[in-house]
């Protein structure tokens, strides 16, 4: 479906993936001080096909009523199962998250959830940062109740199929051992199990991932993966599941943090019938049992203690009772946030889904109620959006007014004091709140066995229901409901409104509370990868870094505020999905500028938990306990767990050989690592000079010395250093640099050559360990 061989009627196609494919495997993560201008050419590159993808995707909604010959951008024909009507403009393949072919029943809000169950298992896959893998460009827009996917042509087509199946698990394909290796690499980071897929068991093959996922041979040779939305399983349909209107899936935290491996197609008709399917099956009920018997109960208490960390509220307007949910909002941030509870549950593995479940286990009113409250307002969301896309179809022609009044409209349903707003909540909400947040409760005798689980889902559980739920939000949550609501669907009111509806309940009182004029916009909600916060974070990690090194106070000023910013989009990667590389950055920003090593290590070990051959997470640790903890042990260590995770990681070669030189004084083990540091990188200048200083430290022949000597001055013209310097150097550049916060090059001294160090080299207390010569323009190291 993202095959390249459609192009948009201008004949001006973007070629995206070139662009995004050529920048991403040129960025060298092991060094990322050196990579200030791929980071900004990242970021950049990101931040326009985020703009190009809203900007056309708009148009395409407005214009979605319209006969095809009438749009502005028209529909092409394309292959795929469930894929509905796609629209390809300026490299960018457009497709309706919707139910065209009837796949789900006519259900829409299902193929909704499948494109969110796509970019979240897509996020997963990127940052598993399996080597040789190539992944699309994709956004999720959503705007006036529909949601759109918008992905990156690739040059790929039904011809170039090595793995999985384009059509639906009939022919399923494992042709090419590359592939079949990435996809080993890619699930042990997944912790996705190997399993037989197909109906037909004398067909079948054994894969990693869904069936239905597709993995391409490119046509420029590269391999590609795409169809991600069935990466991980499905949680079983036990008892009353039929309750709920989406199948829900797995999330991969829940899959990391009980650390159990799980097939894909588990409970589902693609997997091959037989014992492997039965264990799989088993698998995925253990999986259950430990979401709902061990993690829930873990969160809740979570909460629980959180708000017991609570500063006391003293509220002198009330005589008796608890105090109001805006009291106590004021005093817990996270509470406060519009979206700190669904992050605190994705981050904790729990689908929200499992809201009941997670509300009957929380004893603190103020979270039972901010609960409450979650539910509530995704339950008005998808009802806006079903009306939304009715006022589409209705209206047909482009036109704003219409969706307008249609969400004036919802809003006075929801939040006006009227009969009509009373009998939608005791009614159509609450049912509506009732079937898709189900209390599930667990009961099992401590065997693994499918017999021996009893799963099942009680409507409602102690969620109130009818009148009852209205009143227990009335008092103090309408106000949270409301600015959770508009964030949810991306409305923005205008700021007198806003302030009076959350900060005061008057508003609620009367029947019609909001009028076309509280609407400032409808904007479009874009759900994206983090790849542009990742980019952008490290950029403003760098920039600041520079800034550091100034001492006047508007330099002062300008590094706070760029170092909040590489803060704030590293917490926006976090809050999706953890993410090592982000981690570690992240750490070296908190290490490096806020100086706190402690806080520093613990985001390293996130990092290397996750990904516990994440190499350089592991390397930086092993600095911190070198260098500022002084525990030479864990340095030992650490650094041997990143040599391991990465055999050819220079610096930490380097470093590990000084360590040894330096600290435990293993100078046999030190000799093997500073060679095979300059191995991995003959143009590694600081490699190849720390390998010459060893040899002079510790006696070796002088002619070994000075060809490391002479090595070194290979390493410096092939690493392009004196090229560097004349270009930064410039008076233009430098006007750059310095808007950037890049300090300017030092003034160059050229590089010892081999004829230079030939005379007398000595060593001396002073310098014991330096080279040292006599000769004027010959530096120590």
């Amino acid at each position: 479906e993202l095959a390249s061989g459609v192009t948009s009627a201008s004949g001006m196609a973007r070629d995206w993936n070139r662009e995004y494919q050529t920048l991403v495997n040129s960025i060298d993560d092991s060094v990322i001080l050196a990579e200030h201008k791929k980071f900004l050419r990242l970021a950049s590159l990101a931040r326009d096909f985020v703009y190009a993808a809203q900007t056309y995707g708009k148009v395409i909604i407005a214009e979605m009523g319209l006969p095809d010959e009438a749009k502005t951008i028209k529909p092409v024909a394309m292959g795929g199962i469930a894929g509905g009507v796609k629209y390809v403009v300026h490299g960018i393949l457009f497709k309706f998250a919707i139910d065209a072919s009837g796949v789900f029943n006519g259900n829409d809000e299902v193929a909704e959830k499948v494109a969110s169950d796509e970019m979240r298992a897509l996020q997963a896959v990127y940052n598993a940062h399996v080597p040789g893998l190539q992944l699309p460009l994709m956004v999720l827009i959503n705007f006036r109740g529909f949601r759109l996917i918008a992905s990156s042509q690739l040059p790929i087509s039904d011809q170039t199929l090595v793995y999985g199946s384009s059509d639906a698990g009939s022919h399923i394909f494992n042709s090419d051992p590359e592939f079949a290796d990435v996809m080993d690499a890619l699930a042990n980071k997944l912790l996705l199990r190997k399993h037989f897929a197909g109906p037909d068991p004398a067909t079948a093959r054994e894969i990693y991932g869904p069936a239905d996922i597709e993995g391409h041979r490119g046509r420029d040779g590269a391999l590609y993966m795409i169809d991600f939305a069935r990466m991980f399983p499905l949680i079983p349909r036990l008892a009353l599941s039929g309750l709920s209107p989406v199948q829900t899936k797995f999330r991969p935290e829940l899959i990391k943090r009980v650390g159990i491996r799980v097939s894909s197609d588990a409970g589902t008709r693609f997997a091959t019938p037989g014992p492997d399917a039965d264990s799989c099956d088993n698998d995925i009920l253990w999986l259950y049992i430990q979401l709902l018997d061990t993690v829930v109960p873990e969160v809740a208490a979570s909460l629980d203690a959180s708000a017991a960390s609570r500063p006391a509220v003293m509220d002198p307007a009330i005589d008796d009772g608890p105090p109001p949910l805006r009291t106590i909002l004021a005093r817990d941030p996270e509470l406060a946030s519009p979206r700190g509870l669904a992050v605190r549950l994705r981050k904790a593995g729990v689908n929200l889904k499992f809201l009941a479940t997670v509300r009957a286990a929380v004893t603190d009113p103020a979270w039972r109620l901010r609960i409450l409250v979650e539910m509530v307002a995704r339950a008005v969301h998808a009802e806006l959006n079903a009306r939304l896309r009715a006022t589409m179809k209705k209206v047909k022609l482009p036109s704003e007014e219409p969706h307008r009044a249609t969400v004036v409209n919802m809003l006075n349903l929801v939040f006006g004091a009227s009969q009509q707003s009373r009998s939608f909540w005791d009614g159509q909400l609450s049912r509506s709140v009732s079937v898709r947040y189900p209390h599930i409760v667990i009961s099992w005798t401590g065997s693994r066995k499918s017999g021996d689980i009893a799963v099942y889902e009680r409507d409602g559980g102690d969620v109130p229901t009818g009148p009852a739920l209205y009143e227990a939000l009335v008092r103090d949550g309408l106000g949270l409901l409301l600015a959770r609501v508009v964030d949810l669907a991306g409305i923005e009111l205008v700021p007198s409104t806003y302030a009076a509806a959350t900060t005061d309940t008057a508003i609620f009182t009367v029947p019609h509370p909001f009028a076309h004029t509280d609407i400032a916009a409808l904007h479009a909600r874009v759900q994206q990868l983090t790849i542009v916060s990742y980019a952008e974070g490290t950029l403003h990690f760098i920039q600041a870094r520079n800034l550091a090194r100034k001492t006047d106070e508007r330099c002062t000023k300008e590094f706070t505020r760029i170092r909040d910013l590489a803060r704030a989009h590293f917490e926006s990667v976090l809050d999706v999905m953890d993410d090592p590389a982000t981690l570690t950055n992240y750490g070296f920003l908190v290490e490096d500028l806020d100086k706190d090593h402690e806080a520093a290590l613990r985001l390293y070990e996130r990092a290397f938990t996750i990904d516990p051959n994440h190499a350089r997470s592991l390397y930086y640790s092993a600095m911190v306990w070198e260098r500022k903890k002084r525990d030479y042990d864990r340095a030992e260590h650490f650094y041997a767990s990143a040599i391991a995770a990465d055999p050819t990681h220079t610096n930490a070669l380097k470093d590990f050989a000084n360590f040894c030189h330096t600290r435990i004084n293993d100078n046999t083990r030190a000799r093997d690592l500073y060679t095979r540091a300059f191995a991995s990188n003959p143009h590694h200048v600081k490699a190849a000079a720390m390998l010459a200083k060893f040899k002079l430290a510790v006696g070796d022949d002088v002619a070994d010395v000075v060809d490391a000597v002479a090595a070194i001055e290979t390493a410096v013209v092939a690493s392009g250093y004196f090229a560097w310097v004349s270009a930064a150097s410039s008076p233009r550049s430098s006007r750059r640099s310095s808007r950037m916060g890049i300090p300017p090059p030092p003034t160059p001294v050229p590089p010892p050559s081999a004829a230079a160090m030939t005379p007398r080299h000595t060593t001396n207390a002073c310098c014991k360990g330096r080279l040292y010569s006599t000769k004027p323009g010959v530096l120590p190291s």
